[in-house]
């Protein structure tokens, strides 16, 4: 976003270069009702009967690219300079759709002739910065990561039933006074790193790798303290012409409870994504996982878990204004295990909004709803009822630069878990501060 301001600022600043293309073109699109796809299409007209007209053309590449037709836009200004070459402006235009279509090379190259023609001071100050971010774009080898760290207050930290009762063998029993519900806070920490290769494709082709370790301590809950390792690599292809963004991985995880070994999964997944407008995004996400789990001696039932999980989401974000995000996803997981008693279906919807508030502030609404089926009873737990839950949460965050790159960020989150068996019905609130340093 930096880059596309100072491109245009760039631009801008050139208007004097054509003072009555400019003037012609602003007076054009400041009256036009009509709308996006109808102005182009009136353009299109204009330009097929008078190819050489320089007002047409210039509206309509402007247009083209603000709707992400980058080839009509190429096109239009790649027409203006057949007509005459000594068009800066038009330049700096052809340039900036290059740097859509990841033609970086050309791009630098149309900037430097721009800058060859000595423009005004400011003007040769927005190029510079450009072209400043265009070489960091070269780079083949990028790394990058964060250091987390922070702390969670939970009412219900052991997710103990709410009726303070659980179902054996169909029958209520009071809990204990050792698993009745209990508050509790961790402390957690972690590192994230990410390291991005520049393949020697044309445009921006890359491939991506993402590692995590994170940790928690219990105040008193010492059996749920977590270790989980994490690593992911894949190819991650841009396709400009399309509007699309493809990628692939494959994933590690390792997860540790209370010490001892707890659940290994490989995960294969895939991704596309899709501009529709330019404010309109669209992303379908599909993974593969395979599970093991770990029997431990308080735990001898662990491995009755194993098995794989399929799962598939449609994401959908809207670019409301410059400082409001919307984003609406919709996913299906199908579990199965070693056992019809965990095998489960789970249908979810989730819903955030994200606005820029004042003093750099950003804050986050989230709600989601997730359905789970089960595909058979627990005979140990209620032999008449096969298990359906129903959660929901809901949650707010703000999240603000604080100081030399730190960024410190609070929340809140209630979930409430319905299940028609009481076992598995609870509530839990739980607040949240953290403090992330990237590098």
């Amino acid at each position: 976003m930096a880059l596309h301001k100072s491109l245009l600022a760039a631009s801008a600043a050139l208007l004097v270069t054509l003072p009555t293309l400019a003037q012609d073109v602003s007076a054009t699109t400041a009256v036009e009702p009509l709308a996006p796809q109808e102005q182009l299409a009136e353009l299109f007209t204009q330009i097929r009967e008078n190819p050489k007209d320089l007002k047409a053309n210039f509206a309509y590449g402007q247009l083209a690219y603000k709707m992400g037709k980058y080839d009509e836009a190429m096109a239009a200004y790649e027409r203006m300079l057949i007509i005459n070459s000594d068009l800066p402006r038009v330049k700096l235009e052809l340039g900036l759709v290059h740097m859509a279509l990841n033609n970086d090379a050309k791009a630098e190259e149309l900037f430097n002739e721009v800058a060859a023609g000595n423009p005004p001071e400011n003007v040769q100050k927005n190029i510079d910065t450009v072209l400043a971010e265009l070489r960091k774009r070269q780079v083949k080898h990028k790394l990058g990561g964060a250091v987390i760290t922070g702390i969670n207050f939970d009412s219900n930290a052991n997710a103990a039933a709410s009726s303070g009762e659980v179902d054996l063998l169909g029958v209520s029993i009071p809990l204990g006074s050792n698993s009745q519900k209990a508050s509790d806070e961790h402390r957690y920490a972690a590192l994230s790193l990410h390291h991005s290769y520049r393949l020697p494709l044309q445009g921006k082709q890359e491939w991506v790798t993402d590692g995590l370790l994170y940790k928690t301590d219990q105040s008193s809950m010492g059996n749920l303290d977590t270790t989980l390792k994490n690593i992911g690599s894949g190819p991650v292809f841009t396709l400009p012409t399309w509007k699309s963004e493809f990628g692939l991985k494959y994933t590690y995880t390792d997860i540790n409870l209370a010490r001892a070994d707890y659940q290994i999964s490989r995960r294969y997944s895939g991704h596309w994504k899709y501009t529709l407008h330019p404010k309109v995004q669209v992303q379908l996400a599909l993974g593969h996982e395979v599970r093991r789990y770990r029997n431990t001696d308080s735990a001898t039932t662990n491995e009755l878990r194993n098995g794989q999980a399929t799962d598939a989401t449609l994401t959908t974000r809207f670019a409301m204004t410059p400082k409001d995000m919307l984003s609406i996803a919709i996913g299906r997981t199908q579990v199965n295990t070693q056992v019809a008693y965990y095998d489960n279906t789970q249908d979810a919807l989730t819903i955030s909004y994200m606005r820029q508030l004042p003093k750099n502030v950003m804050m986050t609404l989230s709600m989601g709803h997730t359905v789970t089926g089960y595909d058979d009873v627990e005979t140990l737990v209620n032999p008449n009822t096969v298990r359906q839950d129903h959660q929901r949460s809901y949650g707010i965050s703000f999240m603000r630069p604080l100081w030399k790159g730190i960024v410190g960020s609070a929340g809140y989150t209630w979930r409430d878990v319905d299940s028609n068996i009481q076992n598995y019905t609870y509530t839990n609130e739980r607040w949240s501060f953290s403090l992330t340093k990237g590098f």
